[in-house]
């Protein structure tokens, strides 16, 4: 979900100013409240576009950036592969095992897990989609 806003919010920072422009115009008529004439003098536009809608943007996805490193949304991606009601990735959890749990698992651990998982794998019972 974090990686989909990370996309999502560049895109409605780069297309979204006429569906809101439009929507605001929309809203103000049906309750006759008075809107400026953006095409009137470029600085109203200007103001409102770049001053207001695009700092608020650039703002959020900095957030979003911020509290969301590459590492975090990778680490919340691998660990979404546990839920056996998604679709099951082996290669996902060994690597969520061997890069972010070094201490907790021994190397016999590691090879263990990894033949488990295959068996898993190949005989994953369709009751487990269920698991809530």
């Amino acid at each position: 979900m974090v990686s989909i806003m990370q996309t999502l919010i560049p895109q409605l920072r780069d297309d979204g100013w006429e569906s809101l422009l439009d929507k605001v115009v929309s809203f103000c008529g049906k309750y006759n409240i008075l809107v400026l004439d953006m095409n009137a003098t470029y600085r109203v536009e200007q103001h409102y576009r770049v001053d207001v809608f695009i700092v608020a943007i650039n703002s959020q996805l900095q957030e979003l950036n911020n509290r969301f490193s590459e590492s975090i949304s990778e680490l919340l991606r691998l660990s979404a592969t546990l839920d056996p009601r998604k679709s099951f990735n082996s290669d996902d959890i060994y690597k969520l095992v061997t890069k972010y749990y070094l201490l907790d698992f021994t190397e016999q651990d590691k090879i263990e897990l990894k033949l488990e998982l295959q068996h898993y794998e190949l005989d994953n019972d369709p009751k487990l989609k269920n698991v809530t």
